[in-house]
């Protein structure tokens, strides 16, 4: 008898499990030819339509953070190990204490298995394939229960102004390509703070010991985003042309 998870008579090569919002399971089965079927169960077909529809979400979410993970991992880990040894001055540039091989270590990180502009790349490429649209959806979202709360309201309406500064300036990004593969870092960066500024707004709902934390890294994080956003708007006119002109010159 087959598994509950076979459909038809194809190989199965591995499962995936899959909730819905209701923590149902199901079961996805991938097949030998790179392709995938799901066995949605017994459900109706709206929940069958619902249940597809998440699932493409949730595949969206996932192709675009899987890079900008590595991406932001990567690089604070260089940030973090490079901050440690000027604190320790002197001593801490010698591979007497671990924190020189640390950041030894973390340099390699952002290069290898795609360095940290190849992990900006792919992210960008989501992102205009519509992951940016599905983010921001559920980051709004996000902001909208933070909100409820009248402490955070301030802090969760500033996060909500970023994410149509980024909505706005992916906007200009993805008429002029050539530019937005030069500015793929920043607006990767500026997605991770909405990121990271909504999960801390979330936390301190639930924590009144983190709104410190979460009130410090928005109204920083936010600023950032906004010099972003104002960078790609007023300066991206030309300027691929202007380079040109200083590199040919020098």
């Amino acid at each position: 008898m087959a598994p509950p998870w076979a459909v038809g008579d194809q190989k199965f090569v591995g499962i995936v499990a899959v909730w819905d919002t209701d923590s149902n399971f199901l079961a996805m089965n991938f097949t030998v030819t790179g392709g995938y079927t799901v066995d949605w169960g017994d459900g109706s077909a709206a929940e069958r339509d619902a249940w597809s529809k998440a699932l493409e979400r949730d595949t969206q979410l996932v192709r675009l953070l899987t890079p900008l993970t590595k991406y932001f991992a990567t690089e604070i880990c260089d940030d973090l190990t490079r901050d440690a040894m000027q604190v320790l001055g002197g001593i801490g540039f010698t591979m007497e204490v671990d924190v020189a091989k640390l950041h030894a270590d973390s340099l390699i990180l952002t290069i290898y298995e795609g360095t940290s502009e190849i992990q900006a790349s792919f992210a960008l490429r989501e992102m205009g394939k519509g992951a940016l649209a599905t983010l921001l959806a559920q980051v709004r979202g996000e902001l909208e229960r933070a909100g409820a709360d009248d402490a955070l309201a301030p802090l969760a309406e500033r996060v909500k102004q970023s994410c149509a500064a980024v909505d706005e300036a992916a906007k200009i990004l993805f008429s002029d390509l050539p530019y937005a593969l030069l500015r793929a870092k920043l607006v990767a960066e500026m997605v991770i703070n909405l990121i990271a500024a909504s999960e801390l707004l979330q936390q301190a709902q639930a924590d009144p010991s983190r709104r410190d934390l979460a009130e410090a890294f928005v109204i920083r994080r936010m600023l950032e985003n906004e010099l972003g956003a104002k960078r790609i708007a007023q300066n991206h006119a030309g300027r691929l042309e202007r380079d040109a002109r200083i590199l040919g010159r020098y």
